[in-house]
């Protein structure tokens, strides 16, 4: 169950990251919001989640978040993005 997806209703997206790996989570998408927050839904298999709430993280925590077992496979931003 995606429980803190309803908090991203009114955000200004801003960007999206798409990571993938051999490890738990297989692959994530995280929507960078315009106020420099994130939000992370993230699979093993079939069944798509969503973190319980917004991270206070941007574009560089989110392009680092466990970096180590995590490969980036496709990152799009808009001019909203404070980089």
């Amino acid at each position: 169950m995606i429980t803190g997806a309803k908090k991203i209703i009114g955000k200004t997206i801003a960007g999206v990251v798409v990571k993938e790996s051999d490890h738990f989570p297989k692959s994530q998408v995280f929507l960078i919001f315009s106020d420099n927050t994130s939000f992370e839904f993230y699979s093993d298999e079939s069944e798509i989640r969503g973190n319980t709430d917004i991270q206070p993280y941007g574009l560089e925590g989110v392009k680092t978040y466990i970096s180590r077992t995590h490969r980036i496979v496709q990152e799009f931003y808009s001019d909203l993005l404070a980089r």
